[in-house]
């Protein structure tokens, strides 16, 4: 009673609000969308690889190659995004991200592809942040295993969320490609909430219950078997971040035979990391999670597809400004680069050594930055 409520409810909204922003104005808020996140998620994420070479702390080892390809991908991510534009809509069990081929310079098989790549990009994300998490646990316990992150061998841990994408970007492109089918599913409500000319479009997309000439609906194989590949791969990397996440996490707990400053360190790495994973949790996949949960029900999306539009070109503009606030040594330069502090006194890591009374060689390392702010507290 209470969902028939429910659905009867979001349907009355839904017809009111694409009675009010139906056309290609809702489009063109979703393009302004993708324009200012690019703006100003590539100069953030070029900023934080430069940060990571300049002044990350000696002890953050190899996991700075790691922080430096994830900020290279949104890179990546964010340029694909703005060339391609794609945009998501759904109706019943239809859903689909189109590209405009009207107003653009490319071929349509280009702009093909950049869907194609675009979905790569999204299967990609997961898949960067498991890789951080098993570098993190591997730190914690400080395993034998760390040597297969050291520069001439890290390329191989690279190509995981690699392939990650390219099964995305394959399965999509070959698999969810445009159809008949789907476009007199489509067509006439696509020009309806949106004003857009499917035929003028190039699409990936699924239609999970087509109906037959009977009327009588069906399961749509090769959309099963995209759903089912996304699906797999989103809880493969959740299942790795999850568990190596945990198991970091009791480990920090209990080392305590490790120097403060280290600890506070992998503290601060390890926030980071768990707060940026959260972002892409909130902008990427629990909007797209429901985007799906709406088409398997045959509840009509429509217009609110542009919001998941909206929500994932917001990602890599986002996605670096946990390690500019969280991480010491990148928030204190950036208060040093934009004059935040008038004085700042740091000394240099010395390493001294001593011998105990057994006669073993010790080095002990100390590290003390005093930052002297004039009034203001930062």
């Amino acid at each position: 009673m209470i969902l028939t409520q429910i659905i009867v409810f979001y349907s009355q909204y839904y017809e009111y609000l694409n009675l009010k922003i139906m056309g290609k104005t809702w489009t063109v808020v979703q393009h302004q969308f993708q324009i200012f996140s690019t703006l100003f998620a590539v100069p953030l994420n070029i900023f934080l690889i430069f940060l990571i070479i300049k002044k990350s702390p000696k002890a953050l080892g190899s996991y700075k190659y790691l922080l430096a390809y994830t900020s290279f991908f949104e890179i990546v991510y964010s340029i694909v995004n703005l060339i391609g534009a794609p945009c998501f809509y759904s109706h019943g069990s239809a859903i689909i991200m189109f590209i405009e081929t009207e107003n653009s310079i490319f071929s349509p098989l280009i702009l093909n592809i950049f869907n194609s790549l675009y979905c790569g990009t999204f299967g990609t994300v997961l898949g960067l942040f498991s890789i951080q998490f098993i570098y993190r646990y591997l730190v914690s316990i400080r395993s034998e295993w760390l040597i297969s992150f050291r520069p001439s061998r890290i390329y191989i841990w690279f190509s995981f969320p690699l392939l990650s994408g390219l099964t995305w970007s394959f399965t999509t492109y070959f698999l969810a490609t445009q159809s008949d089918l789907k476009t007199k599913y489509l067509e006439t409500h696509v020009l309806h909430d949106l004003d857009v000319n499917i035929h003028k479009t190039v699409y990936l997309g699924l239609l999970l219950f087509p109906k037959n000439s009977n009327g009588t609906r069906y399961i749509h194989v090769e959309s099963v078997i995209v759903n089912s590949i996304e699906n797999l791969s989103l809880s493969i990397s959740w299942f790795v971040i999850l568990y190596f996440g945990i198991k970091c996490y009791l480990e920090m707990r209990k080392s305590m035979d490790q120097s403060l400053a280290h600890r506070k360190l992998q503290r601060q790495l390890f926030i980071a990391l768990v707060i940026q994973t959260m972002i892409p949790l909130v902008l990427l996949h629990i909007p797209v999670f429901f985007y799906y949960l709406l088409a398997i029900i045959e509840i009509n999306c429509g217009i609110f597809g542009g919001i998941i539009t909206i929500t994932i070109a917001l990602y890599p503009a986002i996605d670096p400004l946990p390690n500019f606030f969280i991480i010491k040594n990148y928030r204190l330069a950036i208060k040093q680069y934009f004059c935040l502090t008038k004085r700042s006194e740091t000394f240099q890591i010395r390493t001294i050594r001593s011998r105990s009374g057994s006669g073993l060689d010790r080095k002990a390392t100390l590290t003390s930055s005093i930052n002297a702010i004039s009034r203001t507290n930062f």
